[in-house]
């Protein structure tokens, strides 16, 4: 027999007794009474295993009247409704908020999942947001509960319908968190992902980022010339500090300093040794002047490297505060003509093997004649290739071979000039040596080099033709508007004060026929022999134009001169132009200005540390061209 305890027997026992006094009194129990059918009778129940003796029965004289309560009224329909509305609209707050849960719950894993695989993933499943719950929220919490409110069963599963998240086998821990057999699982994960979206050609790599290297940060600040104050800007975290870039700088400017130290020939031939390959025997050099600003610059580049006149390619042999005038000069100049005989006169062993040396000059006309010692402008023969006066040149046709000047006849007239100024004869009154000396005034500077490979300055001879053809449009007084009507529309504007173009401005209109592919630019590259000829028929058939329709447009302009009778021979000897331009050297003029802005100043200990800040930075610019 089960155990009953001692207090829930007691419970028992008094029910029972109540219920037979309350029979034997003939009271109606208002619970049996409304269920009847579902109440067992008190015979039915099971007696106890353990019986006390009844108690007396209650006196009735002794006892109240018990008071038979009153049956409860019934709820009216309107009432049911309301309440069975209720019981639907608090079904629905439950699920409601169910939903919200998890829909919170899957957007917070969404995150960890989107965290953990270092991308957004982009979902077309639309997720319930704060305003969805909060006009739902409205309706179901208003002041007045309308008497039916039935929702459709698309909007109810509408409202408990979740986005379910994408699978991932991936932590949502941050890899710093990781163990490194849970980075490991990552990892694996995330080469499997990839393969399968991808291919098998695809992997993961470990490359983190990490700090630049001090030769790469170097390159990087100098050739986009970022400041001091803005490289300490940049984060360590990728870039090394300032103080070990300008260590660095240092140490790398001593050695390529040293290594150009020994002169032009050793700083040329340090620089073929560097180069990775050069295959070709013959090494040819461009040695060139000009002036620029309050600085004149002496330069050599190679010929025959990829972008050649690129002003990376471009190595800096002197530089000094002052004229291009033949004073200034001749100190520089007497060096280098001495290099260049060492240079041509034998072959020189490289780490390349065995190599020799051809050495051309480019220069402006007026640097070129000075070098050369002939007068130019309006001398009487101001051609440096010939000696055909000035005033002929209108109606030259053909150039003699006999009018062709050389190094030796240069250097023959020139001394006889120098001794008629040692003996005082060469005065104000008596210039007639000069000028029996078809227009020399000293002997040439650069005699190592013949004037067959004095190149013809490409660069000046298109800016004054260009100049030319303007100034003749403008004195046509508007009968000939077609050119200058172009020009016009190019919004190239004259220089202030002046009635030619500048060169950037004269550059506009040299980029102007390169957009257009009928016409042929003829760049710098080597030329083939049907491009050197087609080359040839250009220029002839541009002066029968001119010698036609604008018979004084040339008058004595000295390159209009050289255009016509001195560039193809050297075209024809050399298969290019362009390799040859003076291009790089008059871009430096600008590189120049850009340094001197980083230092402000006029005075002359300024200007001194303008001139050495310019040479560091080509120097630099010239090595990470080629390292």
């Amino acid at each position: 027999m089960p155990f009953v305890s001692a207090a829930k027997k007691a419970k028992k026992d008094t029910m029972l007794k109540n219920r037979n006094s309350s029979k034997k009194l003939g009271i109606p129990d208002a619970a049996d009474s409304a269920f009847d059918a579902e109440t067992p009778s008190s015979d039915s129940l099971p007696s106890p295993a353990i019986q006390d003796e009844p108690l007396p029965p209650p006196t009735i004289e002794n006892e109240p009247a018990l008071s038979i309560p009153e049956a409860k009224p019934q709820l009216s329909d309107e009432k049911l409704n309301q309440l069975s509305n209720l019981h639907k609209t608090n079904v629905i707050k439950k699920q409601l908020a169910a939903s919200k849960k998890r829909t919170i719950s899957a957007q917070n894993k969404l995150a960890r999942q989107a965290r953990s695989n270092k991308k957004e993933e982009a979902t077309d499943d639309r997720t319930l947001d704060a305003d969805d719950y909060q006009e739902k929220d409205d309706i179901l919490e208003g002041d007045v509960v309308p008497p039916v409110m039935d929702f459709p069963s698309s909007q109810s599963s509408q409202f408990t319908s979740l986005p379910t998240p994408t699978s991932s086998k991936l932590s949502s821990k941050s890899p710093q968190d990781l163990s490194r057999s849970g980075l490991y699982k990552r990892k694996k994960a995330h080469d499997e992902s990839v393969k399968e979206d991808l291919g098998s050609q695809y992997r993961v790599t470990d490359s983190p980022p990490k700090q630049a290297s001090l030769k790469d940060a170097l390159r990087w600040k100098v050739r986009n010339r970022i400041t001091d104050e803005a490289y300490a800007d940049l984060p360590r975290e990728f870039f090394p500090s300032l103080t070990s870039l300008k260590k660095f700088k240092n140490e790398l400017l001593d050695r390529l300093r040293k290594e150009e130290a020994g002169g032009l020939a050793t700083a040329i031939i340090n620089y073929i040794n560097s180069l990775d390959s050069f295959d070709l025997e013959n090494v040819r050099v461009n040695i060139g002047a000009d002036k620029g600003a309050d600085t004149t610059k002496i330069i050599w580049y190679l010929v025959d490297m990829i972008d050649p006149l690129s002003p990376l390619n471009l190595h800096i042999d002197s530089c000094y505060i002052g004229d291009e005038t033949r004073i200034k000069l001749k100190p520089y100049l007497q060096v280098i003509n001495e290099v260049i005989f060492l240079l041509q006169a034998d072959p020189i062993e490289t780490k390349h093997g065995l190599k020799t040396f051809t050495c051309f000059w480019i220069a402006d006309c007026k640097m070129s004649g000075e070098s050369l010692g002939v007068q130019g402008g309006s001398a009487t023969c101001p051609c440096h290739y010939c000696t055909i006066p000035s005033k002929e040149w209108k109606n030259l046709k053909t150039l003699p071979d006999s009018a062709l000047r050389t190094i030796e006849d240069l250097q023959a007239s020139g001394e006889r000039i120098e001794e008629a100024e040692a003996s005082q004869t060469l005065t104000p009154s008596n210039w007639q040596t000069e000028k029996t000396n078809k227009s020399v005034k000293a002997t040439p500077m650069i005699t190592a080099i013949p004037l067959l490979r004095f190149v013809p300055p490409s660069v000046h001879i298109l800016i004054s033709a260009i100049n030319t053809t303007v100034k003749c449009c403008k004195e046509k007084n508007g009968t000939d508007k077609v050119m200058i009507d172009e020009i016009e529309k190019q919004n190239i504007k004259y220089h202030q004060g002046t009635s030619d173009f500048t060169g950037p401005n004269c550059r506009k209109i040299v980029d102007h026929f390169m957009k257009h592919p009928e016409i042929d630019g003829f760049v710098a590259r080597d030329l083939t022999e049907t491009e050197i000829d087609q080359l040839d028929e250009a220029i002839k058939a541009y002066f029968e134009l001119i010698d036609t329709n604008y018979p004084d447009l040339p008058g004595k302009k000295t390159k209009f001169h050289i255009l016509r009778f001195h560039v193809m021979p050297f075209v024809r000897a050399f298969k290019s132009w362009g390799k040859f331009s003076e291009q790089s050297l008059e871009h430096i003029h600008a590189d120049k200005n850009a340094c001197d802005r980083r230092i402000p100043g006029n005075t002359e200990a300024a200007k001194a540390k303008q001139l050495q800040y310019f040479t560091d930075q080509q120097l630099l610019r010239v090595y990470f061209a080629s390292h």
